[in-house]
């Protein structure tokens, strides 16, 4: 570009006009392509061979117009008379068409390649092709030359009366293009052409270029033409500019307006589909779901994959069809949801049709999509039990493709290839050598992310951590892996590498990891999601002394219930003592009143085959008083039950009994409190050939000391039906069991 330069640009991109899309078939190749290979083929020849059969036989756009840019770009006259034939052969548009594209996205490839008025003519004469659109590509193609020796050619054309109309309407569409006083003169004098075709396609460019409403007369727009005519070169290029501006700027207020009008109105829509989608019944939704997902509107289909997303019930063949199909939707918004839903969707056996749209996938987060799908369904399909019986091939195309991924420089589907290859990995059914050759893939990729920033090798390293998990190659990849853990581990600057390191050394083995990060203190460490990593070993594998640094960890925000958790999971491998002694300790603050209870319940789990221990007994009444201040009477109830299970009967003096007593007798606690608790034990059942003479006689007396305060209404018969079990929960340490519920009144 020379003169014109920027300035063209801008006016072209203003003007807003569309390139229009290719046919949807290939052609007829106009020029037969060599695909042998002779002995003495240099390189170069070798490469001008490989792009002309793309540029003739490519199969989509994207390859074509990738060829013939290659082709400008090389400068050589056998390219140059290869795109100049091709140009001229007119049976075969789709091969001019990506030529003119390369041209147009290029822009100043003109620059670069010599002579080239070589190409300029050829790509006018496409301004007399049937096809308008293929004119249009033409006309916008000729904007990367200089104005004058095209404007030569495209005016001789205006005053060849012997063209067709056809053309003729193609050449004023290429000179309305060129912000240029001779080529809008040169439309001004077309509006007086014999052909009344050619002279209202000249009015309406015109009306366009000048930003003039349709309708408007004539002499309107000859005095605007009139005044341009008298500027400067300079002065006229600005008001153009102007003028373009303006008129861009109302039509993206239009194109606003009516985008939320169609928004409002999309919205109401989706909203009647949302109503009657749920108004339908079991056998109604799917079969509106088919007829969503395979309707004309994209929108449609969306809204149905959404659906498809949440339903669970996915037997009908047709529905799985009708979802599968829109792998492969012409529409790219379409086709990701179809793979983000597919992706949960493992049981309908997408992987086949994952694998072939993936390998022609244009856009990369569609196809990043694909292969994560991809990657789910071989890990279902493969997985032990599976309905679904996939060829084992495709399980290791799938990991083909991921190490391919995998080895990729700055690409956003390494991490997903990593992951991809883990799923595949941990499955059984790979022979040795190969599932080693990617375990060190990993490794190796992990490695070369020396030194970089972003999150990835902290990622990889964490793939890396769940493969010395519980997975078939658990050993083998603990030795390969545990280097990279330790190092890893000295890691003070990348927190999600320290992390996945403390992940990796507690798969390969947890009593020996912890004894490191004991010694590297890392319980203390500033990275929290490590400090978490070690609270949750060291319940698995910790002891008594490791109670004391655990106890500190209660009152911080964020570690207090993982650091409970494996106090809790410490104190089941402890004696009863050492629990007794914890609940004193932890007693001393306020709160920790629910730790207390549930230590307390698991005290009373470890005494109960000493029935005659004081300290049971004592344990049993600060249960009872804990669980009948909050009304909890199932628990309270509990505690009796085992109580009166161990001593046979209980009589009104037994320490449980009087604190019952206690209870009932509070003028705190309401009279319907009092007869759901007493119709709470009376509903704990004798067994057979066990006398309980004490124990009836205190519900009698608490039966008549306080239900008859109540209305007839709310008093119940006391149920038999409870069983008599010890009533435990996980809360008091024990074995759960059947919640003990007060009888309902008649």
């Amino acid at each position: 570009m020379k003169r014109q330069g920027i300035i063209e640009w801008m006016v072209f991109f203003m003007l807003g006009w569309c390139i229009p899309s290719t046919l949807a078939q290939d052609a007829d190749d106009a020029i037969s392509p060599n695909l042998t290979t002779s002995p003495a083929e240099t390189d170069a020849q070798r490469q001008l061979r490989i792009f002309r059969t793309a540029l003739l036989q490519g199969q989509t756009e994207e390859s074509r117009m990738d060829a013939a840019t290659e082709l400008l770009a090389r400068n050589d006259s056998a390219s140059r008379e290869l795109l100049m034939q091709s140009l001229m052969a007119k049976d075969n548009p789709l091969t001019r068409q990506a030529i003119c594209r390369a041209l147009i996205k290029s822009r100043g490839l003109s620059e670069l390649v010599s002579k080239p008025e070589e190409l300029m003519k050829p790509v006018v004469g496409i301004l007399s092709s049937s096809d308008a659109s293929e004119a249009r590509l033409a006309g916008e193609a000729l904007l990367i030359y200089s104005f004058d020796p095209v404007f030569e050619l495209l005016s001789k054309m205006t005053a060849d009366a012997t063209l067709d109309s056809r053309t003729r309407l193609n050449v004023i569409y290429a000179l309305k293009l060129w912000p240029e006083k001779k080529a809008i003169e040169t439309i001004h004098v077309l509006r007086k052409d014999n052909d009344k075709t050619v002279a209202a396609a000249a009015e309406k460019a015109l009306q366009e270029i000048f930003g003039v409403p349709e309708g408007t007369r004539s002499t309107t727009l000859d005095a605007k033409i009139q005044d341009f005519q008298n500027m400067r070169s300079t002065e006229f290029i600005q008001k153009l500019m102007a003028i373009l501006r303006d008129r861009v700027a109302r039509q993206q207020e239009q194109l606003r307006l009516i985008g939320a009008d169609r928004d409002v109105w999309k919205t109401k829509y989706l909203a009647l589909q949302d109503k009657e989608y749920s108004a339908a019944d079991d056998s109604g939704k799917p079969v509106m779901l088919v007829a969503k997902l395979t309707s004309e509107l994209p929108a449609e289909r969306l809204w149905a994959l959404g659906k498809v997303s949440t339903y669970a019930a996915m037997a009908s063949s047709e529905l799985r069809m009708a979802v599968l199909s829109l792998i492969s939707d012409p529409d790219r918004e379409v086709r990701l949801a179809a793979a983000k839903v597919l992706a949960n969707k493992s049981a309908l056996d997408p992987a086949e049709k994952l694998l072939a749209q993936l390998q022609v996938e244009k856009d990369n987060e569609v196809g990043l999509a694909l292969f994560q799908a991809l990657g789910e369904a071989c890990s279902f399909a493969f997985t032990p039990g599976s309905p679904i019986k996939l060829p084992s091939a495709i399980r290791m195309e799938t990991l083909r493709l991921a190490g391919q991924f995998l080895a990729e420089k700055g690409s956003d589907r390494v991490y997903p290839a990593a992951e991809v290859i883990r799923k595949l990995l941990e499955i059984n059914g790979i022979e040795m050598p190969v599932a080693q050759s990617y375990l060190r893939m990993i490794l190796t990729r992990f490695q070369a992310t020396e030194g970089q920033s972003g999150p990835l090798r902290g990622q990889l390293l964490m793939v890396m951590a769940k493969l010395c998990g519980k997975t078939a190659l658990r050993d083998i990849a603990a030795t390969i892996y545990q280097p990279a853990f330790l190092s890893g581990l000295s890691d003070t600057e990348d927190i999600i590498v320290r992390e996945a390191a403390v992940t990796g050394l507690a798969n390969i083995g947890k009593p020996q990891a912890y004894a490191l990060f004991r010694d590297r203190k890392l319980m203390d460490d500033p990275n929290p999601a490590v400090r978490k990593i070690v609270i949750g070993l060291v319940g698995e594998v910790g002891d008594e002394e490791d109670l004391v640094w655990l106890s500190e960890r209660l009152s911080i925000t964020g570690e207090a219930e993982a650091a409970w958790a494996s106090m809790v999971s410490i104190l089941q491998r402890q004696g009863s003592v050492v629990i007794l002694g914890w609940i004193d300790k932890l007693k001393a603050n306020a709160a920790n009143l629910s730790r207390v209870t549930e230590l307390l319940g698991m005290a009373e789990t470890r005494l109960q085959g000493d029935q005659n221990s004081p300290a049971l007994l004592t344990i049993r009444m600060e249960l009872l008083g804990r669980y009948l201040s909050v009304g909890d009477h199932a628990r309270a109830v509990g505690v009796v039950s085992r109580r009166l299970i161990e001593q046979k009967d209980l009589k009104s003096d037994d320490p449980l009994i009087v604190l019952v007593q206690t209870y009932l007798n509070s003028g705190t606690v309401s009279n319907e409190t009092k007869v759901a608790l007493i119709n709470a034990l009376g509903a704990i059942t004798t067994p057979a050939g066990i006398s309980r003479p004490n124990w009836t006689e205190q519900l009698k007396v608490w039966q008549k000391q306080y239900l008859p305060q109540i209305p007839s209404t709310t008093i119940s018969k006391p149920e038999q039906e409870t069983p008599s079990t010890p009533i435990m929960s996980s809360e008091s340490g024990g074995s759960p069991a059947k919640s003990v519920t007060p009888p309902k009144g008649k």
